[in-house]
């Protein structure tokens, strides 16, 4: 099953690669193109609807969802463009005044990368969906998300065997670097996606930053992302092996090392909200990222992903 959709003789291939001229659509030029696309998935993608995204900040960014046939999740469309991937020398000041105390090297150097369009999932793949279609051992550390009951829709930690046995059964991929960090970004430069500040109400840090639990349509959309994504804190894989800088990256492409067994991790605030620590929420800015060696029984989060070929 192919994880690559081919756009190479799609009509508005300039649009839905430049992040600023798909901001600026409206009307039935959008509709136009969202046509468009969901034509060229229609064997495998179906248009969920198109919404507007965009939480304290002063642009809305209609982003389409579809569904996948054969799994049911819900695919976000992230149109590609042009991003500062790592931690840039305005944020690393913020980060310095804050006095917090990490190797901020590790997020460094702070390259612009052109990235192409995909699709990738809104949520992290939550328990339900992973117990429905695999057995996970029952022996490993797992964080327990959102509440007991039976409505809740969680994440769930996940070892790289078994995300390969699951996404083997749909022809999924894991994010790139590159990729996932542009789309927790949802476009934006700042520390977090809310702003280079942290919200000072617990509230809103629990909704957004570190929603677990995805139940809730009215507060999903309100604090979701520019692209629409929620759960942008849950400590997720990435495909790229690990490297303890930015050094390799030239482009969206995963850095592949043979020489490693340890892979990248994107965030992880949310596995520890609310904060006990003080410097938790360093876990939350959006150039953040980690070894997966610190992984208790080297579990974690994960997005399943659909490439695009342009």
């Amino acid at each position: 099953m192919s994880t690559i959709f081919d756009f190479s003789t799609f009509k508005y291939k300039e649009v839905i690669q430049d992040i600023n001229k798909w901001k600026v659509l409206k009307g039935k030029e959008a509709k136009q193109i969202v046509h468009e696309i969901a034509f060229v998935v229609k064997d495998r993608l179906t248009l969920n609807e198109v919404c507007n995204y965009g939480y304290t900040i002063n642009e809305k960014v209609y982003i389409p969802s579809f569904i996948e046939d054969n799994s049911g999740l819900l695919f976000h469309f992230i149109p590609g463009g042009k991003f500062t991937f790592g931690l840039s020398e305005r944020e690393e000041t913020l980060l310095k005044m804050s006095g917090i105390d990490f190797d901020l090297s590790l997020m460094k150097p702070a390259k612009d990368i052109w990235v192409k369009p995909f699709f990738i999932t809104r949520f992290p793949i939550t328990a339900n969906f992973v117990n429905e279609h695999i057995t996970t051992d029952p022996d490993l550390f797992r964080p327990v998300f959102g509440n007991e009951e039976e409505d809740s829709v969680c994440p769930m930690y996940l070892t790289l065997e078994e995300i390969y046995q699951l996404f083997g059964k749909f022809g999924f991929k894991i994010p790139g670097e590159v990729q996932l960090e542009y789309a927790l970004r949802g476009g934006g430069n700042t520390l977090f996606y809310l702003g280079d500040e942290l919200p000072q109400e617990r509230a809103v840090i629990g909704n957004s930053l570190c929603c677990n639990e995805f139940s809730d349509g009215e507060i999903n959309n309100r604090y979701a992302n520019l692209f629409g994504l929620v759960g942008v804190s849950i400590g997720e894989w990435c495909c790229d092996k690990w490297y303890p800088s930015h050094e390799n990256i030239c482009d969206d492409s995963p850095y592949t090392d043979s020489s490693t067994s340890e892979y990248v991790i994107k965030g992880g605030a949310a596995a520890f909200w609310p904060w006990q620590n003080p410097e938790e929420w360093i876990l939350a800015i959006s150039a953040i990222r980690s070894s997966s060696e610190g992984l208790e029984d080297t579990t974690c989060g994960v997005r399943a992903l659909l490439d695009i070929s342009i």
